[in-house]
């Protein structure tokens, strides 16, 4: 039941829950640099993670972005079922200045998302880099404040 996307989403609750400390350095780390990240989700993530970011420090400087699957109609909207072509289109408007995180749920064991597409694909589309991240709260706080740190 874990990567049916409810799990997943109730899992990543919990961390948050328990991350402050973690949330705090992010914070500190995205403000010091002057940065912007955007994580990708699934719709089905608005009510949840991206509500919690919102309520947080890291507000405005964790963005989450929320990207609709058209590839499966609009009807889908779990994290791990986004396809590359509607998240490449999703981060055509973001800055080259801003930082794009990908969770690791998308792809599957080779690194293809249900579209086919990999990593290099979905920058190459979107004309921007991207970097993919794990679904663990700690460990994405602790990879995106690596990534931004450089």
């Amino acid at each position: 039941m874990f990567e049916d996307g409810i799990g997943i989403l109730r899992s990543q609750m919990m961390e948050w829950e328990t991350a402050s400390d973690a949330i705090a350095r992010l914070a500190r780390v995205l403000e010091e640099n002057d940065a912007r990240v955007y994580y990708v989700f699934g719709e089905a993530q608005r009510d949840a993670m991206a509500s919690l970011i919102d309520a947080s420090p890291l507000a405005g400087r964790l963005v989450p972005l929320l990207v609709k699957n058209e590839y499966f109609g609009g009807n889908v909207d779990v994290t791990g079922l986004l396809c590359g072509c509607d998240v490449a289109r999703a981060i055509r408007g973001v800055s080259a200045h801003d930082f794009v995180v990908l969770p690791r749920i998308m792809f599957n064991a080779d690194g293809f998302t249900l579209d086919d597409m990999t990593v290099d694909d979905i920058r190459d589309s979107a004309g921007i880099p991207v970097t993919v991240v794990s679904c663990s709260v700690p460990e994405y706080l602790a990879q995106i404040e690596e990534l931004v740190e450089g």
